[in-house]
């Protein structure tokens, strides 16, 4: 019979093989037992965390990071490098891990939970791989991560939950990639600091109260692709000056626009006038709404558009 004895670290069976059997790429065997001397090979971890102490762990399991694994770890923990075998980083694993400035993710996650990270006030950094497998960010995923200046969100997510990135106060600009098809309620509501905003041509929806209160932002384009502005999608925008609505827009929800006291250029794309909710242009500046120059008088004669009748003007 033969046995296997697993060495407690690589360190260990080094030494063996220099002192005991320095013949290299050969069988170990001690003759007399038949015992065969193998490495020992740590199993894979799910995450490496820096504690604000320099020390570090790591967590390992069958895949999914969860709460529970990080919980002992809450208020001490200052960085995280997801690895390579997690598959999901569970809801609320990381939630108000106030200290967490930094986190790194690779391209193996496939989904990121609801509250996630909501709470971590002084997380600055989320890198996530550019090849990454992610196609879901989760709802309130980021909330209230008050520090995050910037994210990158791949090319492989198709949803962005609701709340996911709500009262993220620092952030600045972010790009809504292709393969995105809907942008949740309150995706980004309350980014007082985003300036720019880039939404590709795959999203079909911007959900309730998407880009409400976005203080700083100055500009927005709304793709081809887009059916619905949703209630409350772009109000209180106070910066917002210019808004391109793409052809495809079929609708645009109450108070969509209202209190957007800066806007004085909207372009609306549409041939066949969108259905209104109400106010959705109020105290907007009372500017020009430019339309299609062979679709003015039908925007006119439209019920839903009598309000702002006497603003609509063939596209310069």
């Amino acid at each position: 019979m033969k046995y296997i004895k697993l060495f407690p670290n690589n360190a260990e069976y080094e030494e063996y093989v220099a002192t005991e059997h320095p013949t290299p790429n050969v069988s170990l065997a001690v003759a007399e037992n038949d015992v065969h001397y193998e490495p020992f090979v740590p199993p894979p971890f799910l995450c490496k965390l820096t504690l604000n102490d320099g020390s570090s762990i790591k967590l390992y399991g069958n895949g999914q990071l969860t709460n529970t694994m990080i919980n002992p770890y809450r208020e001490t923990v200052v960085s995280a490098k997801i690895g390579d075998l997690c598959t999901n980083i569970g809801g609320d694993a990381f939630t108000s891990c106030i200290n967490l400035t930094s986190i790194s993710i690779p391209s193996g996650v496939i989904s990121i939970g609801i509250n996630t990270f909501s709470g971590c006030t002084a997380m600055t950094t989320c890198a996530i791989g550019n090849d990454s497998l992610l196609t879901s960010i989760g709802g309130s995923a980021f909330y209230g991560c008050s520090s995050l200046t910037s994210i990158t969100i791949p090319n492989s997510v198709t949803s962005i939950g609701n709340s996911a990135f709500n009262n993220c106060t620092s952030l600045t600009s972010v790009t809504i990639p292709n393969g995105v098809t809907s942008i949740g309620y309150s995706a980004f509501r309350g980014c007082s600091n985003l300036t720019s905003v880039t939404i590709s041509n795959s999203v079909t929806t911007i959900g309730n109260e998407a880009f409400y209160n976005c203080a700083s932002l100055t500009s927005v384009t709304i793709p081809d692709s887009v059916t619905s502005i949703s209630y409350q999608a772009f109000s209180y925008c106070a910066s917002l000056t210019s808004v391109t609505i793409g052809s495809g827009v079929t609708s645009i929800g109450t108070n969509a626009f209202v209190n957007c006291s800066s806007l004085n250029n909207v372009t609306c794309r549409p041939s066949t006038p969108p259905t209104l909710g109400s106010n959705v242009f109020n105290n907007t500046n009372n500017s020009p709404i430019y339309v299609p120059s062979g679709s003015v008088e039908a925007y006119k004669a439209a019920s839903i558009w009598s309000t702002y009748a006497s603003r609509i003007q063939a596209i310069q």
